[in-house]
């Protein structure tokens, strides 16, 4: 069940809780979820963003659909024409933008020191 994101006065008092333990939640976020959400983002549209990850439109709906299922929150406002972030899914971007930019860095890391290594996600 998604839930409505009410603002509040600090990061964790924007989000009400829900049931189950956060671990439960979220145990299956990850960073390939985070990209197709930032990717729809930047482009308000599932198949822009879909092209833009090589995958298909079905591939990023799923990861968004159960991305938004694990966190018990609308990320979007769906429209006939594209879509865009909701409160909560505005608030998750600036949260995932840092994840994002933290994880590039730890690849180029992986990449300097690590003999090439690439990391997945």
């Amino acid at each position: 069940m998604k839930r409505d994101w009410l603002p509040g006065k600090t990061a964790c008092d924007k989000v009400r809780p829900v049931q189950g333990s956060l671990e439960s939640r979220v145990r299956l976020l990850n960073i390939k979820q985070i990209r197709y959400f930032a990717s729809a983002v930047a482009y308000g549209s599932l198949t822009a963003a879909a092209k833009h990850e090589y995958v298909s439109v079905q591939a990023i709906s799923k990861s968004l659909s159960d991305l938004e299922r694990e966190l018990g929150y609308s990320l979007f406002s769906r429209k006939s024409h594209g879509i865009a972030p909701t409160a909560f899914g505005n608030a998750f971007l600036r949260e995932a933008t840092s994840v994002l930019k933290g994880f590039e860095r730890l690849e180029t890391f992986a990449t300097c020191w690590g003999g090439g290594a690439r990391i997945s996600g």
